[in-house]
């Protein structure tokens, strides 16, 4: 129960009776620690070294009687409960006793049952109190080192209670999310005022609508710090929701640290395979235009070449993007896609790295599935499943891709939801007992030192869950394993580029073409001098500076490469503002938008092109960005 004890100062000039005392005492109160005394003018020192909780004194006593005694003691001690015994039952002794400070007054009898009862209480109020002290002390240390802050709302959308150290989760004080403060310092949902307050009405009344994960948002605090919170909504039965917050900004950042040493492992994976296949791809645009100068004379023949070179180019340039967008530090948006289509891109990859002793099945549904996912998510998830199955079959096997559709019924609402299910099985060794619960654990491999960081299923299972899905598996040591994904379905169509057919439209604006690549320059201003366009060009930043300088009032579009010689693309861009702020500026390079995004963003750059690059393309965006 406690490990409090009962400290009781007894005060008798009978040993025979003390003894009858604690016996009784120390029989039904295995908690109680007696002091006794014969003497009168000993109890004090006691009184002094010890924290007594109870005094108990003898009415009779030699010289002085217990009365006297008591009012000595509260002299010293005006809290502490007294009980004066006596044999004898009086109204007088009763009522001097509580004048001279008594808490009450006890009629002897051998079983000592009514002091044993008010001792028997005074340890449970003892023990109480304890418990409380304790309990606040640590609900003041869990409030302080809490990790979480908690919100009660209200049906009004004010906070009534704030629980947690908001100084450390939130970068605010307590007062600052009071009442509906907390709407301006913490904009948790990304919607007006007025409709969050609905909805969360809507929730009060009906538990069912709270969201039933975690919800995670990047807000902006007070002292203009950017930080990611993870909070969930709890129904509280007084009508108010609770909000559980949590500050994930480390986490985030921790993740994000993860994805990029994962991805640098698996693409080494695939370096040597991709490699090769790109060496294949060069040949074969090497000696067909060979064969096109060769044959420069025979019309039907060069246009066969050269249909053939711009084949191979276009196969370069999409296993180039596959790897742009599998491997860059910024992940791209989000879009509705086939998870299929990205299945077979991801096949297309791998039958380029494994060994040839596996064979690769894949058996898609019938139906097409689209999903919400970054397309790069999408791939990584497929190739490091499929990189991890491979590698659990040394001696070949068969790798077995599958699809389908699957209805999920919610426990906590009892609606159905609809999941793709994509399986990646292997007939390889399997998963030993002991290592299944630590699969998912980051840094934990199987694999000999040097071949694996660890970081592959544990950053899967993030990606997966940070679409509020699900992975699982199942294993059998030398029969194989497979893992199981379910991310949820979407309803809308999927996301298509849509290029306008303006290649015939040109025009006579005059365009500057900044890049250091010559047959960019070369073959993108033969073209648009082809459509009407009056080009002038740079080889470097230098020289594009130079030449707007003089030519200002004849340009009006730049297409500007990022990475040049003598001055960077942004310090071009930045001069050339200067010099003409209305200028029409078209970015290129050969790395991915996002990874750019903050430089456009800051300089309001009005488009951007990634290259590799086709001539109806480059058209377009010229045209497009002329007509604004």
């Amino acid at each position: 129960m406690s490990d409090a004890k009962l400290y009781v100062l007894l005060l008798d000039d009978d040993p025979v009776e003390i003894s009858l005392i604690k016996t009784i005492l120390r029989k039904n109160l295995e908690h109680v620690v007696c002091f006794d005394y014969t003497l009168a003018p000993d109890w004090s020192d006691c009184l002094k070294s010890h924290h007594l909780d109870a005094i108990v004194i003898d009415y009779r006593l030699p010289n002085r009687n217990g009365l006297e005694e008591i009012k000595d003691i509260r002299k010293i001690n005006s809290d502490i409960p007294i009980y004066l015994i006596t044999a004898f039952e009086r109204d007088e002794i009763d009522q001097n006793a509580s004048e001279a400070g008594a808490t009450d007054f006890i009629v002897k009898d051998r079983s000592y049952s009514n002091l044993l009862s008010k001792l028997r209480n005074l340890f449970i109020q003892k023990v109480t109190e304890e418990h409380s002290r304790r309990l606040k002390e640590q609900f003041e240390l869990l409030n302080e080192f809490s990790p979480l802050v908690i919100l009660k709302i209200g049906r009004s959308g004010n906070v009534v209670s704030v629980f947690g150290n908001t100084k450390k989760v939130l970068d605010c004080i307590h007062d600052e999310l009071s009442g509906n403060n907390w709407w301006t310092i913490l904009p948790l949902y990304k919607i007006p005022k007025n409709e969050a307050i609905k909805i969360l009405n809507d929730k009060i009344s009906n538990e069912n609508l709270l969201n039933q994960n975690p919800i995670e948002v990047e807000v902006r605090t007070k002292n203009n710090q950017m930080i990611w919170i993870r909070f969930t909504e709890v129904f509280s039965p007084d009508e108010h929701i609770l909000l559980m917050m949590e500050n994930i900004t480390g986490q985030k950042k921790l993740e994000k640290q993860l994805l990029s040493t994962q991805r640098l492992e698996t693409i080494g994976s695939l370096a040597a395979g991709i490699a090769h296949d790109f060496n294949n791809i060069l040949a074969a645009i090497q000696g067909y235009a060979s064969l096109g100068i060769k044959n420069i004379s025979n019309s039907g023949s060069l246009e066969k070449y050269l249909n053939t070179i711009i084949s191979a180019a276009h196969s370069g340039s999409e296993l180039s993007s596959q790897l742009l967008a599998f491997s860059k530090k910024v992940a791209t948006k989000r879009k509705i896609l086939s998870f299929n289509s990205k299945i077979s891109e991801a096949i297309n990859i791998l039958r380029r790295t494994i060994s040839p002793q596996i064979e690769i099945v894949f058996n898609p549904s019938e139906s097409t599935e689209k999903v919400f996912i970054d397309p790069g998510h999408a791939v990584q998830i497929i190739l490091n499943l499929c990189l991890n199955a491979c590698d659990a079959m040394p001696n070949g096997g068969i790798l077995t891709l599958k699809t389908a559709r699957t209805k999920v019924i919610d426990e906590n609402t009892g609606s159905e939801k609809r999941y793709l299910k994509f399986s990646v099985h292997d007939t390889g060794i399997g998963i030993k007992l002991k290592e299944k619960e630590k699969i998912f654990d980051p840094f934990y491999t199987t694999k000999e030192s040097g071949k694996g960081t660890g970081l592959g299923l544990s950053v899967v299972k993030n990606i997966i869950e940070s679409y509020n899905g699900l992975i699982e598996f199942e294993s059998n040591e030398k029969i194989g394993t497979t893992f199981t994904v379910y991310l949820p379905e979407s309803d809308q169509a999927e996301t298509e580029e849509k290029i306008e057919d303006v290649f015939s439209r040109g025009g006579n604006e005059g365009i500057l073409i900044v890049d250091d690549e010559e047959t960019i320059r070369n073959f993108s201003s033969e073209y648009l001098s082809d459509l009407g366009y009056k080009i002038f060009t740079a080889s470097d930043g230098k020289e594009a500076i130079e030449i707007f300088s003089k030519e200002a009032d004849k340009i009006d579009l730049m297409i500007l490469d990022l990475t040049l010689p003598k001055k960077s693309g942004i310090e071009v861009l930045n001069d050339i503002k200067k010099i003409n702020s209305d200028i029409k500026i078209v970015l290129s390079s050969g790395y991915t938008l996002e990874s750019n995004q903050d430089n456009l963003i800051q300089t309001q750059v009005d488009d951007f092109i990634q290259k590799p690059y086709t001539v109806e393309k480059l058209a377009e965006v010229v045209r497009k960005n002329l007509d604004k």
